[in-house]
């Protein structure tokens, strides 16, 4: 009899992932692929990220600054994202026009999770909000169907309008209490 076990990779840097790694593992579900990322600027996620890491990675942890822009990415360039680690990263303002956007110039300030930052983002489902994190803006996880795990600091005051709405997967939120608003359907659609 073929005794199995259960193996963690998460204690190893592995460098390399050949194609066939797991190959005839039926009974292996999940794989996660993690990384860490230091960023120096905000807005360069998308140019420290292969193609490789957009397609694969499922757990992400950021630290440094980080703008509207690496929320782009994470939504839109990140398919298999599942878990993502901001509490050592602090959201610095935006004020430009978004590629694949109409012309309007669009505005986001510092220290908040900008609006529709990870909106439709259905493989998410756990987040760890920035430590100096004061707001959550319109609409920015709503319609996350997978998010059950929202982590918030003590320093987030404001959770605007449709934040988290149609996240109807989401079973666990401590709402800190420096929060002062909780705006119009925030939470709509939670069960």
């Amino acid at each position: 009899m073929i005794k199995r076990t259960k193996y963690s990779l998460s204690l190893f840097v592995i460098t390399l992932v050949s194609a066939f790694m797991f190959l005839q593992c039926k009974k292996l579900v999940t794989y996660n692929y993690s990384k860490s990322f230091q960023l120096t600027t905000p807005g360069t996620l998308n140019t420290v990220l292969t193609s490789v890491d957009k397609s694969k990675i499922s757990t992400l942890i950021l630290s440094g600054p980080i703008n509207a822009l690496d929320f782009i990415v994470m939504r839109d360039s990140m398919p298999k994202l599942t878990i993502i680690d901001l509490r050592n990263t602090t959201i610095q303002a935006y004020r430009g026009i978004i590629k694949n956007k109409d012309t309007v110039l669009y505005r986001y300030n510092g220290n908040c999770i900008p609006e529709n930052a990870l909106v439709g983002k259905t493989s998410l489902q756990t987040i760890y909000l920035p430590n100096n994190d004061t707001s959550i803006g319109v609409m920015a996880f709503s319609g996350c169907t997978a998010l059950d795990s929202v982590i918030m600091s003590n320093t987030v005051t404001i959770i605007n309008d449709l934040a988290f709405t149609g996240c109807s997967s989401l079973s666990s939120i401590m709402l800190p209490l420096s929060v002062s608003y909780i705006g119009v359907a925030a939470f709509g659609g939670c069960m």
